[in-house]
């Protein structure tokens, strides 16, 4: 099941980030559910579309992991 997408972020960046994510947070993220998560209806608007085509993946990778609970040891 999907949402609405208010936002939209480029393939390659979307690639990028996934595996980042994939690699540093969750092995399980896929891409569709990274793509909810960053194009999901924030309120920052236009200044958010912004920062999705400016930030490098690395950030919105760094960003999405903020969202997740610190790993139990």
């Amino acid at each position: 099941m999907t949402g609405k997408l208010y936002y939209t972020i480029d393939e390659d960046k979307l690639e990028q980030v996934t595996e980042i994510v994939n690699r540093d947070t969750d092995p399980a993220a896929t891409p569709e559910l990274i793509r909810q998560h960053i194009c999901a209806d924030w309120p920052e608007g236009q200044e958010h579309q912004d920062w999705i085509d400016a930030a490098a993946p690395e950030e919105v990778a760094d960003w999405i992991a903020s969202f997740y609970q610190p790993r139990q040891e």
